[in-house]
């Protein structure tokens, strides 16, 4: 009899938990703050820091291995965390310690909303870069091949 109390009891105790972990019925996450949907131009590209906090990226087009150096300033040249806070030479000497996977998007518009960057690692690294190095990284994306096409 007094386990039977003790299970009922637990029970009772823990029905408000569950409850509460469910958001009222008929109700989304949160979503863009632009609406539900967001065009959002961003490049995956190499990225290794250099020194005084130079970076440096690359995006194979072809043949060919181009690549843009870019000085971290916070201004023209700034690098971003998932969280969209400035991380800082040394932090980004942390993480862009050999050749990485980084983000890139363009400086003109915004930075990607909050609920985007979910997709990202904690660590990853979004830089927002003027149009005129954002424009060949853009160009090489539209020259990629096809899976499995061989290069001319």
């Amino acid at each position: 009899m007094n386990r039977l109390l003790f299970v009922a009891v637990v029970g009772v105790a823990f029905l408000p938990v569950l409850g509460a972990q469910d958001g009222p019925k008929g109700t989304l996450p949160p979503g863009p703050a632009g609406g539900p949907v967001e065009v959002v131009h961003a490049l995956l590209v190499q990225a290794q820091m250099l020194e005084h906090g130079q970076v440096m990226f690359l995006f194979p087009r072809g043949d060919q291995v181009p690549s843009v150096t870019a000085k971290v300033d916070g201004k023209e040249v700034r690098a971003l965390g998932t969280d969209r806070k400035p991380l800082a030479v040394a932090e980004l000497e942390n993480r862009l310690t050999g050749w990485t996977a980084v983000v890139v998007v363009q400086a003109e518009f915004e930075v990607p909303d909050a609920s985007f960057l979910k997709v990202l690692h904690e660590r990853s690294v979004i830089f927002v870069l003027p149009k005129k190095m954002f424009a060949p990284m853009a160009k090489a994306s539209e020259e990629r091949l096809a899976p499995g096409k061989p290069r001319p």
